[in-house]
């Protein structure tokens, strides 16, 4: 027995399957005061914790004293 679909529902007008991301788009656009209000929340949140939350800084340095060479660099060169 076939599966008759509602109009609308995951198929165009030429009746050609839509994608995935079409359906998706098509279903927040019907939704899209609710998906404002999320995505505004969210980065409130965000922004908040980013703020309120503390900093730490990490600096290492380091310093390596050039010793003395008691050969001359460039007959090493000539090997």
């Amino acid at each position: 027995m076939p599966t008759i679909e509602p109009p609308g529902e995951g198929r165009d007008e030429s009746g050609r399957g839509r994608s995935r991301i079409r359906l998706a788009l098509d279903y927040l656009k019907g939704k899209r005061r609710p998906a404002t209000i999320a995505l505004v929340v969210c980065a409130i949140v965000g922004t908040a914790i980013a703020l309120l939350l503390p900093s730490k800084y990490t600096a290492r340095a380091s310093f390596y004293s050039e010793g003395k060479q008691t050969g001359d660099l460039s007959s090493m060169s000539s090997l």
